[in-house]
């Protein structure tokens, strides 16, 4: 062959890819899809549990869920990270998952789903005391949060236009989640985990009130006695103990900077009251707690309010507004218990036994109802229970559709 000619065909050759780079790009391609059908195959069981909670079928869905291990779990988001670019962000289908024609696509909205789904689960392991399943159920909720905020936050710089028509897709935030959980965890007892839960939600919201009122709620049961010290405790100093006010001054700052995030937010001016009632300062504890009785139009926020201002009245001996306080509270909550104790304590010390006497009567002859029910001081340290369950209701309003 003439040199020229050699040349030419060099110079064609360089101008087309090799033949094996074309084939080498085929072949990745082709195992990328494989890849993606395999690992959706993987996930169509899960899947099919979380349209089913979506539909409404919680208890099918949670019981299918509460059987996983660590390994199965840890699969599943393998499978997820492999399907990372199908997940869709940016329109929701009212189609079941089994009924999506482009095969292979996850939105926003089911994984929401299965973040409640697993969070319904640990919920239903915590109230028969399995620890390794709340903490198996409650870490893959997490993962799956954290999972979703990642993906939202970088579809969010994609600097790609979404395709015409496209609606954006309901997000869960992943504040409201640790918000509701970490409020549902103190009812249970579960306070390392409520306070986990609610840190990392302020690492989010830096000041979120409810986080803030959260996590003030621990410090302030912390060691400390949600009733008055009695002699002994005071004779050997434990109501004095370093510990004890070192949580309820973290209590104060808590609960002094949701204020300042809320002014409204009645629950955390009532709190605030409280501690700095117990931290010696009844001046200001008594501005705080008479702001909740102007504001509040819930009846277990004045009662408590009523009985912790009448507390500090008495302590700085003005019997009769104590009295008027404790009535107060009273007319609030007739069917509580600890106001008329606490009124009957003090007519006994103005000498009236027989006012006293009939307080203390009325208390142990009346038939009580479930302490939960009856008595908001009963389960003050558990208040932001009932405000998770409902916060996760309505969490699940966002994803179910029956």
């Amino acid at each position: 062959m003439r040199p020229g000619v050699v040349v030419a065909v060099l110079v064609i050759a360089c101008q087309l890819p090799p033949a094996s780079a074309r084939a080498q790009s085929e072949q990745a391609r082709q195992r990328k899809a494989r890849q993606e059908l395999q690992a959706w195959n993987r996930l169509v069981p899960y899947l099919t549990l979380v349209a089913a909670y979506r539909s409404g079928d919680r208890d099918r869905a949670t019981a299918g869920v509460t059987g996983e291990s660590d390994a199965s779990l840890k699969a599943l988001f393998e499978n997820l990270d492999v399907l990372g670019d199908r997940l869709c962000l940016c329109r929701q289908t009212d189609d079941a998952i089994e009924g999506r024609t482009e095969a292979g696509e996850i939105e926003v909205v089911d994984l929401d789903a299965a973040v409640l789904m697993h969070t319904d689960a640990a919920l239903g392991f915590l109230a028969h005391r399995d620890r390794p399943g709340l903490v198996r159920q409650l870490g893959a909720a997490r993962r799956l949060v954290e999972w979703v905020r990642i993906r939202t936050m970088d579809w969010s710089r994609d600097p790609r236009n979404p395709p015409p028509g496209c609606r954006p897709a309901p997000e869960m935030a992943a504040v409201d989640w640790y918000v509701a959980v970490s409020q549902a965890l103190i009812g249970y007892w579960e306070v390392d985990a409520a306070e986990a839960f609610a840190r990392r939600g302020l690492e989010l919201a830096p000041e979120d009130p409810t986080l803030l009122v959260v996590l003030g709620t621990i410090a302030e049961s912390g060691d400390a006695s949600f009733s008055r010290p009695s002699a002994r405790d005071v004779e050997l100093g434990r109501w004095y103990d370093p510990a004890v006010r070192r949580g309820l001054r973290a209590a104060e700052d808590l609960f002094t900077r949701a204020v300042a995030a809320d002014p409204g937010f009645v629950e955390a001016h009532l709190r605030l009251g409280r501690v700095l009632a117990l931290l010696d300062r009844p001046d200001e504890a008594r501005a705080e707690l008479e702001r909740v009785l102007e504001r509040s139009t819930d009846a277990s926020q004045c009662y408590l309010a009523a009985l912790f201002l009448g507390r500090v009245l008495e302590d700085q001996g003005n019997v009769d507004e104590a009295a008027a306080s404790y009535r107060r509270a009273i007319a609030e909550r007739p069917e509580c218990q600890t106001a008329r104790i606490a009124l009957a304590y003090v007519l006994s010390g103005r000498g009236q036994s027989a006012g006293a006497l009939s307080l203390l009567r009325e208390a142990i002859e009346r038939p009580w109802q479930p302490y939960q029910a009856s008595d908001p001081w009963w389960t003050y340290s558990f208040r932001p229970f009932a405000r998770g369950l409902e916060a996760l209701d309505a969490l699940r309003r966002q994803v179910v559709k029956p």
